[in-house]
């Protein structure tokens, strides 16, 4: 079967919260659930996966947003992981390709994510699909 490209349904829950825990992530499937929930609802989000059949293979969240800086929406990617079993196969290509085509629907003029530095295989694939290094990301917790 082919690889498909689907908004994500409340039964993907369960391997979407394993895709995340594959990034060293540990949320609760309570706050899993309620996150996923709000953003399925947020007219400003998508959450679309990957799947071959009944497997899930991908997940990706994407977000836009109007800027001060930018003419145009900014669309980011929020989190975006494929299961390891289906890394190098084009299944995280084919999810931001249709993140991309989402944003440029929606108007925006960009299409930005961030990622960890200890990712380094990440950051490969980023460039590879067209990202360049643009910004430092600085954090606070909260």
């Amino acid at each position: 079967m082919p690889i498909q490209i689907r908004p994500a349904r409340d039964a993907d829950l369960g391997a979407i919260r394993d895709l995340v825990r594959q990034l060293g992530y540990e949320p609760s499937a309570a706050s899993l659930a309620t996150s996923f929930r709000r953003l399925m609802t947020e007219p400003d989000h998508r959450i679309l996966v990957a799947s071959d059949g009944d497997v899930l293979l991908g997940v990706i969240t994407l977000h836009w947003a109007p800027l001060l800086q930018y003419e145009t929406q900014a669309a980011r990617i929020m989190t975006l992981v494929v299961d390891e079993a289906a890394r190098g196969k084009g299944v995280g290509k084919m999810l931001v390709d249709h993140a991309a085509a989402i944003a440029a629907e929606m108007g925006c003029g960009i299409l930005e994510l961030t990622s960890g530095l200890q990712r380094k295989e990440a950051h490969a694939f980023y460039h590879a699909i067209g990202f360049e290094t643009a910004s430092l990301r600085l954090a606070r917790t909260l």
